[in-house]
């Protein structure tokens, strides 16, 4: 296949993908004025504190099995059927073993919310590996239609159980509840109907886990480099300063939503190409759209997210603002991985992506322990910023054994250095960031215009 045709099959999938991921995290988007509405920071802080530990046990009791659920699915030497049956089987078991776990450990001690954890766990767990299996099956408007869905339902039921009848966390709880039961329910339906449900295949279930346990692990230590903090936060300064964070934080998600419709349609093109002749070629030139493209949005959202910030945020968060412009230099340097790891998922090199991943989270551990005391909700972005930075260049560094990739460094530090810059002056004098921003922006669009466009 000719790399062009290959880079058009490429944008056909991220389009697929994008619509469905722009307009489903969009809609979660309306609901940060809702949250900091009805939610004090208090309150706000302690339900992202329940939202993100629910996600933490997903990467140490689910084993990553809808990420090899996609991997498997997409490879055609494995039964479908019998791949389904494992991503199915295997969130029901871990879900038993965690409520086991979870009542034995709250004999020693108090587990504050932990009914709505549990119930959490096993819902998320189910809707991830429903959702993802769409994805390794080739039915990405599938996969995306279920995204919006589920997006909507949460915008309903916020709206219901929050601005309506002011449950508060329960209500923030409730919400994620309900809405993941609407996408369970329509797409297990729609696999069980095309699939059916066996006993799991023991051999292809110990390839899968093999596959999926050192992802688990890669992606606790991601955990520990981009959300751990806010405990750090909750510890050295209060539960607030945690939601004031977590507010901010919404925002840098912006980009991270933007560059993961790439990055998901990207992982199924590497497999596909990762045995032609040209590949050096065709992931060079797709690196470079992904540097450029992350380096694009995160100028465009430094010129609108300030303003944005202060229509979304209720008064009570206004000092989210001031970090805004910090958390998007940061989110630039959460994407830049995702490329290279997808390398290392096309030749099931797991330990790689563990490895390199592992190395962040100390890095950011110990510049949490450093930082946050001396500069708080600064010190944290500080802290992850370090943190991805090091596996970025360990990624760089490693995946030298498989591709011969462009890294395109030279310009990617000057984009990272334009960022700073643009970042630290907004809060000094923001109409003279937005002129510079714009002068940046029209002599990046006409630097790079040939890369996006094809002859």
């Amino acid at each position: 296949m000719e790399v062009e045709n290959k880079e058009q099959k490429f944008l056909r999938d991220t389009a697929v993908i994008g619509i469905g991921n722009i307009l489903s995290k969009g809609i979660v988007f309306l609901l940060i004025p809702i949250h900091t509405a009805m939610l004090t920071p208090a309150e706000y802080g302690a339900s992202e504190l329940i939202y993100n530990l629910v996600n933490l046990c997903l990467l140490i009791f689910s084993c990553s099995i809808a990420d090899a659920g996609v991997r498997f699915a997409l490879d055609a030497s494995f039964s479908k059927e019998a791949v389904f049956s494992i991503t199915i089987f295997l969130p029901a078991i871990s879900s038993l073993f965690l409520v086991m776990a979870a009542y034995a450990a709250e004999s020693f001690f108090e587990i504050a919310y932990l009914d709505y954890i549990l119930l959490l766990y096993m819902l998320f767990a189910l809707r991830e590996s429903i959702t993802q299996f769409f994805r390794g099956i080739g039915q990405l408007k599938t996969f995306s239609w279920l995204n919006i869905l589920f997006a909507v339902s949460l915008l309903i039921c916020n709206v219901i159980f929050l601005l309506c009848l002011d449950l508060k966390v329960r209500g923030y709880v409730y919400s994620f509840v309900t809405a993941s039961i609407c996408v369970i329910a329509i797409g297990f339906y729609k696999l069980i109907k095309r699939y059916g449900l066996r006993f799991p295949d023991e051999k292809l279930m110990v390839q899968m886990l093999q596959y999926g346990i050192p992802l688990s692990f890669n992606s606790i230590s991601a955990w520990i480099t981009s959300i751990s903090g806010r405990y750090f936060l909750a510890y050295f300064c209060s539960v607030a300063a945690s939601g004031i964070y977590s507010a901010a934080y919404k925002f840098m998600m912006i980009i991270v939503v933007l560059v993961d419709v790439f990055q998901k349609s990207w992982q199924i093109s590497a497999v596909q190409s990762y045995t032609d002749l040209d590949r050096n070629t065709f992931f060079s030139a797709v690196y470079k759209k992904f540097v450029l493209m992350a380096a694009f949005f995160s100028f465009v959202l430094l010129l609108i997210l300030v303003p944005l910030a202060s229509f979304a945020l209720s008064k009570t968060f206004s000092e989210a603002i001031q970090y805004i412009p910090f958390m998007v230099v940061l989110g630039f340097l959460v994407t830049l991985p995702s490329f290279w790891g997808v390398i290392y998922l096309v030749v099931k090199d797991t330990r790689g992506v563990f490895l390199s991943t592992v190395i962040g989270a100390a890095v950011s551990l110990v510049m949490f322990i450093v930082l946050i005391p001396a500069y708080e909700i600064g010190g944290c972005i500080m802290a992850s910023c370090l943190g991805y930075l090091s596996i970025i260049a360990y990624r760089i560094i490693d995946c030298r054994k498989y591709l011969k990739v462009d890294n395109f460094a030279g310009e990617t530090i000057i984009l990272l250095v334009l960022l700073i810059v643009v970042a630290c002056l907004i809060n000094y004098n923001i109409y003279f960031a937005a002129l510079l921003n714009v002068i940046i922006i029209i002599m990046f669009v006409k630097k790079y215009r040939y890369v996006f466009i094809s002859k």
